[in-house]
């Protein structure tokens, strides 16, 4: 096997006086690649984008289907777990207790099957009153794009955490209130729930999520309404709605000025499907 220190003596001859300060920047440099090659065969995540959530409604058990871009700013909580292990049905009550405590951060939870068919996930899901998103990974594609070991009898649960910039983290299963507590760091609320009347605040947390679809009924209701706190509420909750597109379009506009066209036919006609029933701009 070559060692960095082997070569010290070549690094001297080829470089002279300057090969001792050459042959330390090379061990540097030699040490940093082998500690990544480390990081990659354990399965330790480096930070990096997360990867994108499955698209297809058959694969989302207690939620639709959920988009990276929809939690941006957001922190949230992957709970890698395996279905057939007694103690992984004993730790759910406490975890939902746990996400129970945090309900009022701008955070939310996920939990991850691997290799089940969702028909079953969604029975354990009953059985075990879990309430959390959950994404049935039948193939083991979004496992594996978190550098997540196969989850088994032999790897019970691991759990990862995305950041509010998008960044994809490892996570200690066994000590997760850590990671929870790094990843709300930067997380924040579009509108402070303290200025959303108790009328609204199902609304309000489906307009955080980006669940747009779900309250287009309510608040055009709202907006009519002769309560003044709920109309207010209301014309708040459709200021962050009419945001969020206009914050869309200039991201598509910014990929369209950079060349990424593709990216750009990407983002644009994804927006009536995220905000239908919202006011668009006629471009």
């Amino acid at each position: 096997m070559f060692s960095p220190s082997g070569f010290g003596a070549a690094f001297f001859s080829l470089f002279g006086k300057d090969g001792p300060a050459v042959h330390k920047r090379f061990q540097t440099a030699f040490s940093g690649c082998c500690l990544c090659a480390l990081m990659s065969m354990t399965g330790f995540v480096v930070a990096g984008d997360a990867p994108a959530f499955p698209s297809d409604p058959v694969a989302w058990i207690n939620s639709p289907p959920v988009s990276l871009q929809q939690l941006r700013g957001k922190a949230v909580v992957l709970w890698f777990y395996e279905e057939t292990c007694p103690r992984c049905r004993e730790r759910w009550s406490a975890l939902l207790e746990m996400s129970q405590k945090h309900s009022g951060d701008p955070m939310i939870f996920i939990a991850v099957n691997s290799g089940n068919e969702p028909a079953d996930v969604r029975g354990y899901a009953e059985s075990l009153k879990i309430t959390w998103p959950i994404i049935a990974d039948v193939g083991r594609s979004f496992e594996q794009a978190c550098g997540v070991d196969q989850i088994g009898l032999q790897n019970i649960t691991q759990a990862r955490y995305i950041s509010s910039d998008g960044e994809l983290h490892d996570a200690n299963s066994g000590k997760i209130e850590e990671s929870i507590s790094k990843a709300l760091l930067l997380a924040a609320w579009k509108l402070d729930p303290s200025e959303v009347p108790d009328g609204l605040k199902d609304a309000w947390r489906s307009v955080e999520y980006g669940n747009y679809k779900a309250v287009a009924t309510i608040l055009k209701k709202s907006l009519a309404s002769k309560k003044e706190d709920l109309a207010e509420g209301a014309r708040k909750l459709q200021a962050v709605i009419k945001k969020s597109v206009t914050d869309e379009f200039d991201a598509a506009k910014s990929e369209s000025d950079a060349g990424h066209n593709w990216r750009a036919f990407e983002r644009c006609q994804r927006i009536p499907d995220h905000f239908s029933n919202a006011d668009l701009p006629a471009d």
